[in-house]
C-alpha cells in the first residue's frame, strides 16, 4: 500500500503523521503532477492495481476497506508464478 497526499507541504504532512501514525509509505505530491497523470478528479481516490501494473479499481471517495467482499477482490489480485508484478514510478 501507497498514500500520495496532495497538495501540502512535508511539515503539515509530518505533523498529521505525528497524529495518525502510518505503517505504509507515503509521497508527497505537493504540486499535482501524479494527481494530473492518473487524473484524479476528487479526494480521497483509491487505485487497485494487478500484479501487471493495471488499474483494476478505481473509486472516489471513503470506502469501508475492511469489508469482506472489498477485502476478497484485493485478495484475488495475488501474483501467480508467472506473472511478474510491474511498477512504473512517475
Amino acid at each position: 500500500m501507497l498514500a500520495i497526499n496532495v497538495g501540502e507541504d512535508q511539515q503539515a504532512v509530518s505533523a498529521f503523521i505525528e497524529d495518525y501514525p502510518i505503517d505504509f509509505g507515503l509521497l508527497l505530491d505537493s504540486y499535482g503532477n501524479i494527481s494530473q497523470r492518473w487524473q484524479v478528479r476528487g479526494l480521497p481516490t483509491t487505485f487497485i492495481l494487478n500484479p501487471k501494473g493495471e488499474i483494476v479499481y478505481r473509486v472516489v471517495g471513503d470506502r469501508e476497506w475492511d469489508d469482506a467482499s472489498l477485502l476478497q477482490q484485493v485478495r484475488d489480485l495475488k501474483p501467480t508464478d508467472d506473472v511478474k508484478p510491474k511498477m512504473k514510478w512517475y
